[in-house]
Parts: C-alpha cells; sequence; structure tokens
C-alpha cells in the first residue's frame, strides 16, 4: 500500500473481553500502503473492512476503526457509491472485523456485521472532502477475541511532529491491491509546509479538521486506504488519531497515487463532541478498564471503551 502513572476507573464494559483496555492487541508481535511493511494476523485488532454490496455481490471499498462494541469509525466518502457518488443506503454496507487476508478470510476470527445505522459529519462535503468522518453503528455488539479489539481515540488536536502507523489493503506500487494488511510509519507534517509542497491540491482541499502526513520518498497511503487509521502510540497503547482521506494520482487512468507527495486525514480529534453524541462514549477521560462479562449482554448500552481521563484520489 502507497501508506505519561494514572489511576484507572473501572468500568464494566458489556463486552466478552479479559484484556484491560482498549488499543493493546492480544497478539504480541514487534513491530497504504506502498513500501509498507508487512502485519501478522491480530496485530491491528481494531482495523475494520468496509463493504460495499451491489445485487448479490460484494467487495471491498475502505477501511475503518474499531472505537466501541458497536460503533466503527471511517470516512464519510466511503458511504458513496463509486460511480454515482450518492450516498450508500445501510443494506448496501457491511463490515468485517478481524481480516488479515482479504482473499484467505479465517472464520476462527472474522466477524460480519450488518449496518443499523450511518451517521455522516453534517457538514460533510463531497466536493472538496471537508468533514471527511462517518460512524458506522453495528447491528450487534462485537464479540472480543485476540482479533478483535477496539482501539484508544486520541484528544490531543495537535499531533505536528508526531510519527503515526497507517494500516490498510490499499492499492501498491504495481497498481493492485494488497491482499494482506500492511502498515506504514509516517510523520505527521506541519500544516504550512504541506501546503507549500502541492498549493494547487492542498490550497483547495485542506481544512481545519484535517493534518497532512507522510514522506515524499515514495512511503505513503492510497486508494483503498480510505476510512483506515493512523494510530500514535503513547505508553504502549495505540490511539486513533487520523483517518485516511485523500492523496493525489499519479496519472490518469490508474490506481497508481503520487508517491512523493503527502496524504491528507481527518483529525479524529477535532470531532470528539459530535462523536460523544452519536455513540455516548465520554472521550473526556482516560481509557477504561474493560471488565469480562460471562453472559452476552441483553441489551445494547453504549460504554465508554476508549479514552476517558486538480487531481484529487479519494483514497
Amino acid at each position: 500500500m502507497m501508506l505519561h502513572q494514572v489511576a484507572l476507573v473501572a468500568l464494566f464494559c458489556v463486552q466478552t473481553l479479559a484484556n484491560p483496555g482498549c488499543g493493546v492487541p492480544r497478539s504480541k508481535h514487534q513491530a497504504l500502503i506502498v513500501r509498507g511493511s508487512p502485519t501478522q494476523p491480530g496485530e491491528w485488532p481494531w482495523h475494520a473492512g468496509v463493504y460495499h454490496r451491489s445485487g448479490r455481490n460484494s467487495q471491498y471499498a475502505c477501511g475503518g476503526t474499531l472505537i466501541s462494541a458497536e460503533f466503527v469509525v471511517t470516512a464519510a466518502h466511503c458511504m458513496l457509491d463509486e460511480g454515482t457518488s450518492y450516498r450508500l443506503t445501510r443494506k448496501r454496507l457491511f463490515v468485517r472485523l478481524g481480516v488479515h487476508n482479504l482473499d484467505r478470510i479465517d472464520p476462527g476470527a472474522m466477524q460480519q456485521f450488518t449496518i443499523a445505522d450511518i451517521h455522516m459529519f453534517g457538514n460533510f462535503s463531497r466536493d472538496n472532502l471537508h468533514n471527511d468522518i462517518a460512524l458506522l453503528e453495528l447491528g450487534e455488539m462485537v464479540r472480543m477475541t485476540d482479533y478483535v479489539v477496539p482501539a484508544c481515540v486520541n484528544r490531543n488536536v495537535n499531533l505536528d511532529g508526531l510519527a503515526g502507523t497507517a494500516v490498510g489493503w490499499g492499492v501498491t506500487e504495481d497498481d493492485e491491491i494488497s491482499l494482506e494488511l500492511k502498515q506504514v510509519t509516517l510523520p505527521v507534517i506541519d500544516s504550512v509546509d504541506c501546503l507549500e509542497s502541492d498549493r494547487d491540491l492542498f490550497g483547495t482541499m485542506m481544512h481545519k479538521g484535517m493534518f497532512c502526513a507522510g514522506y515524499q520518498n515514495g512511503s505513503s497511503v492510497c486508494n483503498g486506504d480510505s476510512g483506515g487509521g493512523m494510530f500514535f502510540n503513547r505508553d504502549g497503547m495505540w490511539y486513533l488519531g487520523g483517518i485516511v482521506s485523500f492523496q493525489k494520482f499519479r496519472k490518469h487512468g490508474t490506481n497508481l497515487c503520487y508517491t512523493r507527495g503527502y496524504a491528507a486525514f481527518t483529525n479524529v480529534a477535532k470531532y470528539l463532541d459530535w462523536m460523544g453524541n452519536i455513540t455516548g462514549m465520554d472521550f473526556s477521560e482516560r481509557p477504561a478498564v474493560l471488565v469480562t462479562t460471562t453472559e452476552a449482554p441483553k441489551k445494547r448500552e453504549r460504554v465508554p471503551c476508549s479514552p476517558r481521563v486538480s487531481d484529487k484520489s479519494m483514497l
């Protein structure tokens, strides 16, 4: 693909999860995406695949991030039909979690969900991709496993100078979708430097709810990475900071992205009030401790499982 000591408040989060806290993979691996590196199953257990239906057919369309037992966050433009740009109905979408290889699905790891509701940010613009964020409310509660765990959600608006990791099944340097999930570490770029790098693209597209990230050496995110997350590690926990939004095409008639330019990401911290209103989650405090339950939940209850204390390509 082209890609500080605190007391934790114990809450009863209605999930089957023995591992305390969000943002911590159960699988212990050391460790977009063009020139990205391979990942291992369970290494990014919050990464979701968003699929589009057309009749009896379906295909992978975008990435997403699990932030609680019933919500996945993704890019708003992933809710549009690729051919018509019309908004898709919930019945034309579904989400898969626990997937590592798009062609070789492990039924013991994968969970598939219908969509109960689509929440797109009200001021989303399909023309310039401002406010490119959406929440997918899943049709049933997620079962937490070694391969499915929610990410924490970042509250820090200013990410300049930090390095984050983007993951996804995006188009590779060979103009093909990567079947295996890949990762790439990218620095967040100052908005002025980003603008000056390509005024034609970022001059009209950049928005206060976005940030730039990447290198100018061929490592970036690309088509198919859209909607996936950019994550920042703090004290061993992974926080969702950005959502892949757009990049520039390298040449017309292909899916190849311009790998020597920056990519734009939706800044998740800018939308926490809206996200809290939709999900009922409290993003003002530190991550909660998740307590294992022995029975499946009898009803849907929303509880915090994340932090509490021009040529453009829609990727």
